[in-house]
């Protein structure tokens, strides 16, 4: 009988231990969500010099892009975004030729890649209602190819890239099991540009480098997730400096400014 008695007794003892190893087990499992999204947006770029505008690109813009947020069984989430874009926009500017300057219309092409990555902590205001601080690191670039026409007689390239730390502050609503409100507004502060200018196509140095100043920028987004479809609205913006002039060509990037309003659809997971 007392043998009985340890046995059973052990028993019990290994089946609560089982029992809470899988409980921490089902507590340590992450929770991974995703989106993948095309979106269409209006996108318009300006440059300035002595504060008045001498260049604009201004058209759709078209790409595809993807989400993915791991939720530890804490507070914090890890989040990564990825986007491809390109377009083929309107140009209306300037050209310098042996009569002086005049008016000029083209096409603009932009193809780009941009990412970020942040760490983010969840706050549960109310069962329905959270707010997310969050802090990461972002990177942009883009080929823009002015006077891409068949002939491009004026057509040269340039090569941007831009990183930059971010801080947001997300939030959402859950109205039921189906239906989430979410929105989003980030400070993106620039931390390092380098823009690669390549005029051989027009007689000139391939490879012509600047440095266009830091600013600030900022982007929004707010929409809503019914079931696995996704829909949203988003303002970005891009703002640099005027570089300093290349002391070899005499060359400089004037103070520039991009504006982008748009929507994304896509499907969650």
């Amino acid at each position: 009988m007392k043998y009985a008695v340890k046995n059973i007794a052990l028993v019990i003892m290994l089946a609560s231990q089982l029992s809470v190893s899988r409980l921490f087990a089902a507590e340590a499992k992450s929770i991974i969500d995703a989106r993948v999204y095309g979106h269409l947006e209006q996108f318009n770029w300006k440059e300035y010099l002595a504060g008045h505008e001498i260049v604009r690109d201004s058209g759709p813009m078209y790409g595809i892009g993807a989400d993915i947020n791991i939720s530890p069984p804490v507070m914090l989430m890890i989040e990564g975004n990825g986007e491809f874009y390109f377009g083929n926009l309107d140009y209306d500017g300037f050209i310098q030729n042996p009569y002086g300057v005049e008016p000029y219309r083209s096409k603009t092409q932009y193809l780009g890649i941009k990412g970020s990555a942040d760490m983010a902590v969840i706050l549960d205001i109310t069962d329905h209602f959270y707010l997310k601080p969050y802090l990461g690191i972002g990177v942009n670039a883009w080929q823009r190819r002015l006077d891409n026409t068949g002939s491009r007689v004026y057509g040269y390239d340039e090569s941007w890239l831009t990183l930059f730390a971010l801080a947001g502050m997300g939030a959402g609503v859950t109205i039921n099991r189906t239906v989430e409100v979410f929105g989003k507004a980030v400070l993106r502060l620039s931390a390092y540009n380098i823009e690669k200018v390549d005029m051989s196509n027009i007689g000139g140095p391939s490879g012509i480098y600047l440095s266009p100043g830091r600013q600030p920028s900022f982007c929004a987004e707010a929409g809503v997730n019914v079931a696995f479809v996704s829909l949203s609205l988003f303002y970005e913006t891009l703002r640099f400096a005027e570089s300093d002039i290349d002391s070899k060509y005499d060359v400089f990037q004037p103070e520039s400014k991009a504006d982008t309003y748009g929507v994304r659809l896509g499907a969650v997971f």
